[in-house]
């Protein structure tokens, strides 16, 4: 009787929880099973012409669903299709090979259900043109063979060095003592820079990141191999990476995004892990409204690598209306982790009809949210900006290799942009290996540093009101706060707390720097005793600028 009870409960559950699925779409929404079309597991075949089955019936107004089964998909270049792109940060070359193409679709949900999907050769997953109310979800995207390569040091002499490499993931050849990587299609790439990561800790060793790792003229190497997998390189490396941790050796060009999203409006990126892409992870352009949830640009740690993407892991250019980024995170990249930038448009480009419209009724703001997400060590920044109306950055973890949070921007005639007018810093933590490489910009854990060619007393201030507030800092060196031309700036209850996890090595020897700077607040701090510098440079900065409670404690040093 128990047990007729349990079932009926059972049963129950079951049909209230399919009837509470199916509620939470449109009544008129109709399902696409990609099964319907052919889109079965594929043992490494091609299974992009089943796509291309089912997008005649994606071109309807009426919300939609495209599902696919779950399982593993492998998608090639033949078959896809092309279209010419203009993407920051990756090369020019064209027309980009596009799998997945959305072009003028409206309410549409794609749900990978937890699938797969695994690339080969250089192409862009997913391409959304001129969309509306797009939602991408629950899927994976790795590469069978990245375009970049790792290899563990097995062991380090004066004279050369004997590196691991797996010829499966990463087919290679040597070819007069260099070291070239096979990319398909019978070309190949040449090792071309490369990243120390420790092996435990899984960052970028510390001032590796912005310089050679292994010094300067590296690449006058002279390969030989040894046995299969197994490669020694002939040179007297000026610095020496240590036994056991992984080098993670560049080979390819940044070439195309892993998700582009282009002149669309309403998109939300929702539970989306991307182990690689060849390009930035995702790159939005002049797009309005954006959700980035629970998207992962992270290494593939059961394929043991520690890198990931080959650029940015996210990429916004030129966007507006609410942008949020939110329960993400970024890790192995090899650029900066989150870019917002103002790009320039291109006159001969057409903009999408939301974007026009925003910008006739005169209504120009972005308000960005970036919230709960973790930067772990990538090459750069964690944040960048160069220019919005509204940013929060809050309760955010940062472990990044440069600068945490880096505002930067350009002021010459060929590329004006607004700086930034409203940014609030607040309840994040800022762990030790903030800023621990040493790279152009980057002076502090928070870094405002716009590129301005002539600047005087006189120049109005690039940037305004940046309230960092409420925070918690572990520097392993000197400074923390570095900020060039800013109107309003205000560093207020925050902790401070030194860290002994890496020897300190800046040039810069001041906790705060501000130069060309007006209407500055550094009040109701506390800062750990053993804190080093206790100095705040007012550099072109008059001294009634500054508004701080801490004239008995800290130097103040004028220039």
């Amino acid at each position: 009787m128990k047990t007729g009870i349990f079932i009926i409960l059972f049963l129950g559950l079951f049909i209230f929880s399919a009837q509470a699925t199916e509620l939470n779409a449109p009544n008129d929404t109709t399902y696409i099973f990609l099964k319907d079309y052919g889109l079965y597991k594929t043992r490494k075949k091609n299974a992009i012409k089943q796509f291309y089955k089912a997008l005649d019936d994606l071109k309807t107004d009426q919300p939609k669903i495209l599902v696919f089964s779950t399982g593993t998909y492998h998608f090639y270049p033949d078959g896809c299709k092309t279209k010419v792109y203009y993407e920051a940060n990756t090369t020019n070359e064209n027309p980009k090979v596009c799998a997945f193409h959305f072009e003028n679709i409206k309410n549409l949900v794609i749900d990978g259900r937890g699938s797969h999907l695994i690339f080969h050769q250089e192409m862009q997953p997913f391409t959304f043109d001129n969309c509306q109310n797009i939602t991408l979800k629950n899927m994976t995207i790795d590469w069978e063979q990245p375009f970049i390569a790792q290899a563990e040091v097995l062991r380090v002499t004066e004279h050369y060095m004997d590196i691991g490499l797996d010829p499966r993931e990463s087919p290679y050849r040597i070819v007069d003592g260099k070291i070239f990587f096979e990319i398909g299609n019978g070309q190949q790439n040449e090792w071309n820079s490369t990243l120390e990561f420790d092996r435990k800790g899984r960052f970028i060793v510390p001032q590796t990141g912005g310089t050679p790792c292994l010094g300067d003229h590296w690449n006058a190497y002279h390969a030989e191999p040894t046995m299969p997998g197994i490669v020694r390189l002939h040179f007297s490396f000026e610095r020496k990476p240590q036994i056991g941790n992984y080098l993670v050796m560049s080979h390819a060009k940044a070439s195309h995004a892993g998700v582009f999203i282009h002149e669309s409006e309403n998109v939300e990126v929702n539970n989306l892990r991307l182990y690689h892409a060849v390009g930035p992870g995702i790159m939005a352009n002049h797009c309005k409204n954006l959700i980035i949830d629970r998207y992962q640009a992270i290494p593939n740690r059961s394929k043991n690598r520690y890198f990931s993407g080959l650029a940015e892991g996210l990429q916004l250019s030129g966007c507006i209306g609410e942008v949020v980024v939110k329960n993400s995170t970024f890790q192995g990249l090899t650029s900066d982790a989150l870019v917002i930038s103002n790009a320039i448009i291109n006159k001969s480009t057409s903009e999408s009809q939301a974007v026009k419209e925003l910008k006739e009724n005169g209504s120009h703001a972005t308000e960005v949210a970036i919230k709960q997400n973790t930067f772990n060590s990538c090459r750069g920044s964690g944040i960048v900006l160069t220019s919005a109306d509204k940013v929060q950055i809050q309760n955010n973890m940062f472990e990044t290799s440069g600068s945490a949070v880096l505002i930067a921007g350009v002021s010459d005639t060929e590329r004006q942009a607004n700086g930034v007018s409203d940014v609030k810093v607040f309840d994040n933590t800022f762990n030790s290996y903030c800023n621990s490489s040493t790279y152009s910009l980057c002076e502090a854990i928070i870094s405002v540093f716009p590129s301005i060619p002539k600047i005087n007393e006189q120049s109005l201030p690039y940037h305004k009101n940046i309230s960092i507030q409420n925070n918690r800092f572990y520097p392993f060196d000197i400074p923390l706060i570095y900020a060039l031309s800013v109107d309003g700036l205000v560093f207020q209850n925050n902790t401070i707390n030194k860290s002994s996890d890496i020897s300190p090595f800046h040039d810069r020897q001041y906790n705060f720097s501000f130069e060309y700077c007006k209407n500055i607040k550094v009040t109701n701090n506390i800062f750990s005793d053993d804190i080093e510098g206790k100095n705040i440079l007012l550099q072109k900065t008059p001294q009634n600028q500054l508004n701080t409670d801490l004239t008995h404690t800290f130097e103040i040093v004028r220039y």
